[in-house]
C-alpha cells in the first residue's frame, strides 16, 4: 500500500511537471502568433506602396514552379519588401505565412498537414556575413 501511494505520488507529481511544461509551451505559441500577426500587419501597411516590377513577376513567377526561391541583391534594392509582398499573396490564397529568423524556426513550425511559406529574411546576416546565422544553416542540413 505505501509502494502504491508513492507510485501515486510520483505519477502525480510527473502529471504537475507536464501540465505546467504544456501551459508554458502554450504561452510561448501565442506570443510567436502575436509576433507573427503584429509582423504580416507590418508588411501589410507597407504593401501598400507596392509597384509592381518585372524582377518582382519573375519571383511570383519562380515561387510558382519551384518550392523556394532565393532573392539576392545590394543592400537596400528591395528583397525583403518584394518577399513581404509575395508572401503576402500566398497567404491570400490560403497559405499559413511564418516569418523566420533561422532553420530552428522552419524545423519548429513546419506541419506538414498545412500549406505554408518561411519567409527567412537575411539568412546569414543583414549587411555582412554572420558567421553564428550561417553555422546555423550549416548544422541543420
Amino acid at each position: 500500500l505505501i509502494q502504491l501511494e508513492k507510485q501515486m505520488e510520483n505519477t502525480n507529481q510527473h502529471l504537475r511537471t507536464v501540465s505546467q511544461k504544456m501551459e508554458t509551451l502554450e504561452i510561448e505559441n501565442n506570443n510567436v502568433k502575436e509576433i507573427y500577426i503584429k509582423t504580416l500587419k507590418e508588411w501589410e501597411e507597407k504593401d501598400m506602396k507596392y509597384i509592381s516590377t518585372a524582377a518582382s513577376t519573375f519571383i511570383l513567377q519562380s515561387l510558382n514552379q519551384n518550392r523556394g526561391v532565393i532573392i539576392t541583391g545590394s543592400p537596400g534594392c528591395g528583397k525583403s519588401f518584394v518577399a513581404h509582398h509575395e508572401a503576402l499573396t500566398f497567404e491570400r490564397e490560403g497559405y499559413e505565412i511564418i516569418p523566420c529568423d533561422g532553420p530552428s524556426d522552419v524545423l519548429k513550425h513546419f506541419l506538414a498537414e498545412k500549406i505554408q511559406v518561411f519567409v527567412i529574411d537575411d539568412i546569414c546576416g543583414k549587411f555582412a556575413l554572420n558567421q553564428h546565422k550561417a553555422d546555423s544553416w550549416e548544422q541543420n542540413d
